[in-house]
C-alpha cells in the first residue's frame, strides 16, 4: 500500500512525519517531498490503520482511523481536515531565528480558537459588541534551534463539520450553540446568514448590516415589527433577556439589539422554526426534507411570508402581484428588466417570478456544502425540485428562441495544431508531452471527456474565499452573478476541447484590456457527446435541449482562426490561459490567474444566471471541490 498525505487545501505536505499503526505494531516513518509514503505492507486488513501526523512539539495528531481496509486496496489518499501545514523548514547555515519554544508560543497566541459561549438561555451582558476577530495563520518564515526539519502546523477550527472563512470564524461559537439549541444544521444557518448580511471587501459578515431600501438591520435583516413581535418569544434570546431587566427596555433598545450578532443569529433560527412549524400546521409535509432542505423552504418563507411561500411552492401567486415584486427585486430599472426577464417565459410574470426566486434567489445562494469541511454524503437539491416533493407543480424553466435547429454533422478528426499558432506573430508553446498527453481519468459512464485544465482547482487569490469563484449569486456579498467556475491556473497552461464539439465562437482580440472576458472560446456540444450522468444534470436545468454550450475566457492565444469552421475532438487544444479582458495584470496563480469556464443552454446569454448552470458537476477531477 501507498499513503499520500494532503493538507486540507489538497496541497501536498513535504516529507511528514507519521506515525502508522496496522498489523498490531506502531511504526515511526516519513514521506518524500510529495507526501508520499510507499511500499507499506498490510498483512491483516481486518486491524485496519491508524496514522498520526506529528507536530512542532513532538507529539502526533491523529488525521485518519480506518477501522478496517478493503481487499485490494493499493493507494490511499490522506485528506487531513484537521491540519493545516504552514511551512516546512530546512537546516540553514547562519543565526537561528526563532527556537522551538518561542514559535510554539506564537502559534499559541495567534491561533488560539475562539471562546465558547455560555449556554443560550444564562445571564449575558447583552447587547454584546461583535465577536472578536480570530487570527489571521502564520505566514512566516524562520529556521529553528539545531538545525532540525521540523513541520509547524496549527489545528484548524473544523468543530462541527463546520467550514468558515478566517473573517468569520468570531461566529463560529454562536452558530454551534444556536445550531444545537434549535436542532438546525450549523452549516445552513451559517448559508443563511451569509444570504443575508452585508460584507466587508473581504467577505468579512457585518453585524449592523443596513438595507437600503427598507428597515432591516443586522446579520439576518429583520424588519422592525418581525423583531418586535419575536422578542416576546419565549424561547428568543430577547425575551430571555428582558425577562432578567427590572424594567422592560423601550422599542427602540430593543430594535439596537438586531446589531447584536447572537441575538440575530438566534432569532433567525428562531424564526426558521417558527416558519417550519407554520407548514405543518397547514398541511404541508415539512418532515419529508432533509434538515439543509427545510432551510431552503424556511428562507423562502423569510422572503415572501410564509402565505406567500405557499403560493410559490403551488404555483398560485397572481399575475399582479408577480410583476410587482419582480420589479421591487430588480431595483431602479426593475420594470424594464422585470419586462425583458418575463420575456423569456412567453409573458408570463408569475412564472418569471417563481424562476427567480427559487433558482437565482435561493438555488444559486442558499448553499450549505459551502460551510462544510466536508461535503462528502450532501446531496444539493434545487428549490424546484423542493417544491413539486411538496406537492407544488414542476418549474417552468425559461424558453431558448435561439436554440440551433440544424444537426450537428459527424466530427472528422482534426490535425493537431502547430506549436506557434495563435494571434498574429504570438507563438504558442509546444504541447508538453508531461501535460497535454495525461490521460484523464473519468466517472461511470463518461465518453470522449477532458476536464479544460489539466489540474482544475478552483481560484481562490485575489478573492474573499473559493466560493467567490464558483457559480451563482456570490460577488458583492450576494448581490453580483458569477457566471461560471474559475480554476486557477499559470498563464501559457494548456486548454482543451472538453467533448467532441464545433467552435461557434471566437474572440482573438484583447479589444478593451481591463474589461470584458479578454480572449474566448465558445464549443457547442451534442448533449449525446456526454455521459449519461452529465446529460441528465444538463436536462434538468434544460429539459430536452440538444446542445450545450462550453465557454472559455480570459485566453492568451488560440489554436485556430475566428473565420473557418472548426471541429474537435475531446482533449484537442483550444488554447492557452492569459489574462486578457478583466483579468488583466492578473500573472499568476498567486495574483488571480484563472480560466473562466462556463457552461451554458445558448451561445449567447444576458448578464445574471439565465441561460447558464453550475460547470462544477462537469469537471471530473477538481482538487478543492
Amino acid at each position: 500500500m501507498s499513503i499520500h498525505i494532503l493538507d486540507m487545501t489538497f496541497q501536498a505536505i513535504k516529507k511528514p512525519l507519521l506515525k502508522l499503526e496496522y498489523d498490531g505494531a506502531i511504526k515511526e516513518i516519513q514521506g518524500d517531498e510529495m507526501g508520499w509514503v510507499y511500499n507499506i505492507s498490510i498483512i491483516d486488513l481486518s486491524k485496519g490503520l491508524k496514522v498520526y501526523f506529528k507536530k512542532i512539539d513532538g507529539n502526533y495528531v491523529l488525521i485518519s482511523d480506518h477501522k478496517t481496509l478493503p481487499i485490494g486496496k493499493k493507494t490511499l489518499t490522506l485528506t487531513s481536515r484537521s491540519v493545516k501545514i504552514k511551512d516546512q523548514f530546512y537546516p540553514k547555515e547562519g543565526k537561528q531565528q526563532q527556537t522551538n519554544k518561542e514559535v510554539l508560543e506564537e502559534i499559541k497566541k495567534k491561533n488560539s480558537p475562539p471562546k465558547a459561549l455560555p449556554p443560550i438561555g444564562e445571564k449575558t451582558k447583552l447587547p454584546r459588541t461583535v465577536p472578536e476577530k480570530t487570527p489571521a495563520p502564520i505566514l512566516k518564515t524562520t529556521r529553528l534551534e539545531g538545525g532540525a526539519a521540523v513541520q509547524v502546523v496549527a489545528v484548524l477550527f473544523t468543530e462541527g463539520n463546520l467550514l468558515l472563512p478566517k473573517e468569520n470564524e468570531k461566529y463560529r461559537p454562536i452558530l454551534l450553540a444556536v445550531a444545537k439549541k434549535y436542532k438546525i444544521p450549523p452549516q445552513a444557518l451559517a448559508a443563511k446568514i451569509d444570504c443575508e448580511a452585508e460584507k466587508s471587501k473581504s467577505g468579512e459578515w457585518k453585524n449592523d448590516s443596513k438595507s437600503d431600501s427598507s428597515s432591516t438591520l443586522g446579520l439576518a435583516q429583520f424588519l422592525k415589527g418581525t423583531w418586535l413581535s419575536l422578542s416576546k418569544n419565549p424561547k428568543s434570546l430577547m425575551a430571555i433577556k428582558i425577562k432578567s431587566k427590572t424594567f422592560s427596555p423601550r422599542d427602540s433598545e430593543v430594535l439596537g439589539w438586531r446589531a447584536d450578532a447572537e441575538m440575530s443569529i438566534d432569532t433567525a433560527a428562531l424564526y426558521i422554526e417558527m416558519n417550519l412549524e407554520s407548514f405543518k400546521g397547514k398541511g404541508v409535509n415539512i418532515d419529508s426534507l432533509s434538515e439543509e432542505d427545510k432551510i431552503k423552504v424556511a428562507y423562502l418563507a423569510h422572503h415572501d411570508g410564509s402565505y406567500g411561500a405557499r403560493l410559490l411552492i403551488n404555483d398560485e401567486v397572481e399575475e399582479e402581484d408577480a410583476k410587482s415584486k419582480l420589479e421591487k427585486q430588480l431595483g431602479k430599472e426593475g420594470e424594464t428588466l422585470a419586462k425583458k426577464f418575463s420575456s423569456k417565459f412567453n409573458g408570463s410574470y408569475k412564472n418569471a417570478y417563481r424562476y427567480w426566486v427559487f433558482h437565482d434567489l435561493i438555488d444559486a445562494r442558499l448553499r450549505p456544502d459551502h460551510f462544510m469541511v466536508d461535503p462528502r454524503g450532501y446531496k444539493v437539491k434545487s428549490m424546484g425540485d423542493i417544491a413539486q416533493s411538496l406537492g407544488g407543480p414542476a418549474l417552468r424553466l425559461p424558453t431558448n428562441q435561439t436554440q440551433p435547429s440544424v444537426a450537428k454533422p459527424k466530427l472528422p478528426v482534426p490535425q493537431q495544431p502547430k506549436q506557434d499558432i495563435g494571434r498574429g506573430g504570438g507563438g504558442m508553446p509546444s504541447i508538453l508531452p508531461n501535460e497535454s498527453n495525461i490521460p484523464n481519468s473519468k466517472v461511470a459512464n463518461s465518453i470522449n471527456w477532458k476536464d479544460p485544465i489539466t489540474v482544475c482547482t478552483i481560484r481562490t487569490a485575489g478573492l474573499a474565499s473559493k466560493k467567490s469563484a464558483m457559480f451563482g449569486m456570490v460577488r458583492n456579498g450576494g448581490k453580483r452573478a458569477h457566471q461560471g467556475l474559475d480554476l486557477a491556473a499559470e498563464p501559457g497552461t494548456l486548454v482543451f476541447a472538453v467533448a467532441d464539439s464545433k467552435v461557434v465562437g471566437v474572440v482573438d482580440t484583447d479589444a478593451t484590456p481591463g474589461k470584458n472576458y479578454g480572449r474566448v472560446v465558445v464549443i457547442e456540444v451534442d448533449v449525446n457527446d456526454l455521459s449519461e450522468s452529465n446529460k441528465l444534470y444538463y436536462w434538468k436545468h434544460y429539459p430536452e435541449k440538444k446542445y450545450i454550450y462550453f465557454f472559455y475566457a480570459h485566453l492568451d492565444s488560440i489554436a485556430f482562426k475566428s473565420n473557418t469552421t472548426k471541429f474537435l475532438s475531446a482533449g484537442d487544444l483550444i488554447g492557452t490561459v492569459g489574462s486578457s479582458g478583466n483579468a488583466r495584470g492578473m500573472t499568476s496563480i498567486s495574483k488571480g490567474a484563472h480560466l473562466h469556464f462556463e457552461a451554458r443552454s445558448q451561445k449567447n446569454t444576458p448578464r445574471g444566471l439565465i441561460f447558464r448552470l453550475d460547470p462544477l458537476p462537469f469537471i471530473n477531477n477538481c482538487t478543492n471541490r
